[in-house]
């Protein structure tokens, strides 16, 4: 177990937090100290994907994923859950893992869930979940995502877990809060520069004239280097009211992108990123009317912050324009049968500061639809998932079978294709496009 905390280290993780989980977790877990009313539980999957890359002809992916998980609980209510993950993939076109090796190992997931009075805490590595869109984040920001696959997979898989202090309490009869401290500081983990998955459009990426000068030197992102200084900090306020489920949120954190500052000196042009704080307030409403669910998220950020067409009109910006953002989602979910479920969402983002010299649009529209069939009693899952942006007019479709051959083992056969023009979101990605088969195996 100690190798895996250290390969999760190297990854610029504190070290800290992993040994200082290791020591708390490690006496209790031993099968011959449980007594009555404790329980261990040692269970896992192992999963194997093949994917296809139908527009160059070649494998994509050759994975193999082994997730054990080790569950222990005890009489006086708490209970430790780790969980490890190792990934195989020697034959990929998605370029190394962030290890910079073709395997790699990492603790996954490890945390105590303990009750104080009326309290709930769960204290150590995970996932917080905020908000309910389906492939479109308003305010699900609280962990950062790994985007070595772009948008494809689960967000279960794709968030990376923290190490946190995540406390639930009743302020009313009526309302719950929740308390985010989280002193770890991970950021998204991008594609590397030979995956087909790597960003090229011009609204994330910076593009540069051909030169026959010294091409722009990109230096290393700054990061925060205080884990307590630099600290993210949430609160969730939730109710139930007159059928409605109800959130106010707030997280004050650090972007999981960094922001890409260009500044031009006598050696030439440099890339400085660096990653910049922002306040995120929003809320979320759901309700049910018959067989229909109303879906709504809104999220005011603060300092975001997007690329230029020019380095700088006055010389001060860095080709970087800054300016407050105003995101929705509303969505409608709708089972006209027992194993039919159909939704559609419809999702704006706006910039509030907005000037010509911005790349992207002041508004992005979007719209996904979503169908689900269970079949044979449910053991065959069809989905099917389109994304679909109204001003680039690129799109994302995701095509699913997943078959329960038994209850340990699961078959699975995917399709995603992109479309549209290069500049797009998905539209960069038109030659990524693949055919996924899969197996999952569970002990």
């Amino acid at each position: 177990m100690d190798s895996l905390f250290r390969l999760s280290a190297t990854q610029g993780r504190a070290l800290f937090f992993p040994r200082l989980s290791l020591l708390v977790a490690l006496p209790f877990v031993s099968p011959g100290a449980l007594a009555d009313g404790e329980h261990l539980e040692f269970s896992g999957t192992l999963a194997q994907n093949w994917s296809y890359n139908s527009s160059q002809d070649t494998t994509q992916k050759l994975q193999t994923t082994l997730m054990p998980r080790l569950d222990v609980s005890w009489a006086n209510g708490n209970s430790l859950t780790g969980i490890a993950r190792l990934r195989f993939d020697d034959a990929s076109r998605l370029g190394a893992y962030p290890n910079g090796n073709s395997a790699h190992a990492e603790i996954r997931e490890l945390y105590l869930d303990t009750r104080w009075q009326e309290s709930f805490w769960r204290i150590g590595k995970q996932q917080v979940v905020w908000g309910q869109s389906d492939g479109l984040r308003v305010l699900d920001v609280v962990n950062p995502l790994d985007y070595r696959e772009f948008i494809l997979g689960s967000f279960e898989d794709r968030r990376i877990p923290l190490w946190m202090v995540n406390a639930e309490f009743p302020v009313s009869d009526t309302w719950m809060a929740q308390l985010l401290w989280i002193p770890d500081q991970q950021y998204n983990e991008m594609a590397p520069t030979d995956s087909q998955f790597r960003f090229t459009s011009p609204v994330f990426v910076p593009q540069f004239l051909p030169s026959p000068g010294v091409p722009p030197a990109l230096l290393d992102a700054q990061q925060p280097d205080n884990w307590l200084d630099d600290s993210d900090i949430g609160i969730r306020l939730a109710a139930f009211l007159d059928g409605w489920d109800i959130s106010l949120n707030y997280i004050y954190h650090y972007l999981d992108q960094p922001v890409l500052y260009r500044n031009s000196t006598s050696d030439g042009l440099v890339i400085a990123p660096e990653y910049e704080r922002s306040h995120l307030l929003g809320s979320s409403l759901s309700n049910v009317f018959g067989n229909t669910i109303l879906r709504m998220e809104l999220g005011y950020a603060t300092e975001q912050f997007y690329l230029q067409h020019t380095t700088s009109e006055s010389g001060q910006t860095k080709g970087i324009h800054s300016s407050d953002e105003l995101s929705y989602v509303i969505g409608l979910d709708w089972q006209p049968g027992s194993q039919w479920l159909l939704s559609t969402q419809l999702f704006q983002s706006t910039l509030l500061d907005f000037n010509s010299s911005v790349i992207r649009d002041r508004t992005v529209t979007q719209v996904t639809g979503l169908i689900q069939k269970g079949i044979f009693n449910e053991s065959l899952n069809l989905r099917a998932l389109i994304i679909h942006d109204l001003d680039v007019q690129d799109t994302a479709y995701q095509l699913e079978a997943r078959f329960e051959y038994s209850t340990s083992l699961q078959l699975l056969l995917g399709i995603d294709i992109f479309d549209g023009d290069a500049t797009g979101l998905f539209g960069q990605f038109e030659a990524a496009d693949r055919i996924t088969l899969g197996a999952n195996w569970s002990f």
